[in-house]
C-alpha cells in the first residue's frame, strides 16, 4: 500500500518529467521556427534572386566576367577585375592571395573577384563572340553563339575562362574569352 508521502512524491516526479518534456518541445519548436526564417530570408524573391535584392544592370561598357549559360539559353555574368603586373601584385598582397615575401602573381595576372554576383544579361542580335582555339595556334576565332549557348563549343579554359565584355544598352554586343596560359 503507498502512502500518501509515496504518492505526492511520484506525482512531483512525474510533473517534473512533464515540465522537462514541454520544455524541450518548446526549444524544438523555437530553433525550428527560427531555422524556417533563416531558411526564407535566404531563398530571396520569387523571382529566383537568392539575396532578395533584385541585382543592378551591367553599366554599357567594357568589363571582364566570368560567363555561364542559363536554362533558357540565357547569358548571365559575374563581373572581375583582371589586373597584370604591380598593379596585380598589390592587389593580391591586399587580398591575402600572395605572401609578404613573393614578389609577383604566376603569369603576372591575377583575377579579382570581390563579390560573386551573377546577373543576367540580354544579348544583341547581332552580338559577336570570340572563343580560343588551342587545337593548332591558340588565337581566337569568331565562334557560333548557338553552339556556345547549346554547350557543343567551349572555352580554352572551361567554366574558369573569364571574358571581356562590351554591353551597349543594357546588351551584350561582344564576348570574348581572355587567354590565360
Amino acid at each position: 500500500m503507498t502512502t500518501g508521502t509515496e504518492t505526492g512524491s511520484r506525482t512531483d516526479h512525474k510533473a517534473a518529467a512533464e515540465s522537462k518534456l514541454w520544455t524541450i518541445v518548446a526549444i524544438v519548436a523555437a530553433i525550428a521556427f527560427a531555422l524556417a526564417g533563416m531558411v526564407y530570408r535566404a531563398g530571396g524573391d520569387d523571382e529566383g534572386d537568392p539575396t532578395g535584392d533584385a541585382a543592378a544592370p551591367i553599366a554599357d561598357g567594357d568589363h571582364h566576367g566570368y560567363v555561364r549559360v542559363i536554362d533558357d539559353g540565357g547569358i548571365e555574368v559575374d563581373l572581375v577585375e583582371v589586373l597584370t603586373g604591380e598593379e596585380a601584385a598589390d592587389a593580391a598582397h591586399e587580398d591575402g592571395v600572395l605572401e609578404p615575401s613573393e614578389p609577383s602573381m604566376p603569369n603576372d595576372v591575377y583575377i579579382r573577384n570581390a563579390e560573386t554576383k551573377w546577373v543576367e544579361v540580354d544579348r544583341a542580335a547581332d552580338a559577336s563572340l570570340a572563343l580560343y582555339d588551342c587545337t593548332t595556334t591558340c588565337q581566337p576565332i569568331a565562334a557560333d553563339w548557338g553552339a556556345f549557348l547549346g554547350g557543343t563549343a567551349s572555352a580554352y579554359n572551361g567554366d574558369l575562362a573569364v571574358y571581356e565584355l562590351t554591353v551597349a544598352d543594357g546588351e551584350i554586343s561582344e564576348l570574348a574569352e581572355i587567354y590565360l596560359p
